[in-house]
């Protein structure tokens, strides 16, 4: 599993942050996407969503797990222009087992 750079931030209590889902509104060659191919591919994404930190509280859950995120409350932040969500363990359904 290849682990992304590690992130300068330390969630407390029972908090997770995970990489953001990216999914580009435009091609590689800056062509702007329809709506259409937008929802095509945010189909073709896997939700698993790898963790990029976890708190001291958090003890079943570690750095560079994919977790599978359910409805709950869900912040997006952005630190050093890299797009973040940060959840709450509840929010998390399970995680994939490698």
């Amino acid at each position: 599993m290849e682990i992304k750079s590690k992130v300068n931030f330390k969630p407390f209590n029972q908090n997770i942050l995970v990489y953001a889902p990216a999914i580009s509104e435009t091609t590689k060659s800056g062509v702007i996407k329809s709506d259409q191919m937008i929802a095509e591919e945010k189909k073709k994404t896997d939700w698993f969503l790898e963790v990029a930190a976890v708190s001291d509280e958090v003890t079943d859950i570690k750095v560079g797990d994919k977790v599978f995120i359910g409805a709950g409350n869900i912040n997006g932040m952005v630190i050093d222009n890299v797009n973040y969500v940060y959840i709450n363990k509840l929010s998390i359904v399970g995680k994939r087992i490698v």
